[in-house]
Formats: C-alpha cells, sequence, structure tokens
C-alpha cells in the first residue's frame, strides 16, 4: 500500500509539471487530484490495516506508518485547503519514497533478511 502511494504520488508530480507547462489545463489539473487523493487513499488504508486489523508488527513499524501518517495528514490538509498547487508534490513524493525504503528495509530485518540496494 505504501508502494501504491508511491507510485501515484509519482504520478502526479509528473502530471503537475505538465499542468504547469500547459498553462492550467483543467483535465491535467483533475488527474493530479486523482492521483493525490489514491495516494493519500492507499496510506489510509496501510493505516488502518496496521490499527484496526490489528496485524502483528513491531513497535518501531508503528512508529515509522504513525511518523509518516503525521507528515501526511498536514499535507492533505494544504490540499483540501488550497488545492494541489499548495502541496510540494515533489516532496512529498521524495518523503514517500524513503517512508517505503525505510519500512522495507524495518520488514525485512525483523523478518531476519539482510537488506541489499
Amino acid at each position: 500500500m505504501a508502494a501504491q502511494a508511491y507510485e501515484r504520488f509519482l504520478s502526479a508530480s509528473i502530471r503537475q509539471k505538465l499542468y504547469r507547462q500547459k498553462q492550467g489545463n483543467a483535465q491535467i489539473s483533475a488527474h493530479v487530484d486523482e492521483d493525490l487523493g489514491a495516494g493519500w487513499t492507499a496510506l489510509e488504508d496501510l493505516r488502518k490495516k496496521l490499527y484496526t486489523d490489528q496485524l502483528i508488527c513491531s513497535d518501531k513499524v508503528l512508529a515509522l506508518v504513525s511518523n509518516a501518517d503525521k507528515y501526511f495528514w498536514s499535507s492533505e490538509s494544504l490540499f483540501r485547503a488550497y488545492d494541489h498547487t499548495a502541496v510540494d508534490i515533489d516532496d512529498l513524493h521524495a518523503y514517500t519514497q524513503d517512508f517505503v525504503a525505510r519500512l522495507r528495509r524495518r520488514c525485512r530485518w525483523e523478518i531476519g533478511l539482510t537488506w541489499h540496494h
């Protein structure tokens, strides 16, 4: 689910650049909004799986998700208030990429697999 969010935020970043080049094309803007919404939905689904379904995982994994949740909530609030032009989507994408890598590394470590880049 974190990887899905990463892909959608990457797509939003690319589309936002295209939106700026096409000088505010409404159709492209709608796709950026759709990508952002789908990314946040994937992260919300991950959070629900961990907390509501009470999946067995370490405190460190829960802490990673909790810290990311705060960051993503803040970005989503900006988006809801001012639309995608108020969100630094490149930063959102980079943060998500780092989050996915840290989550993957931690989970692999916890099940005894070594991490290779």
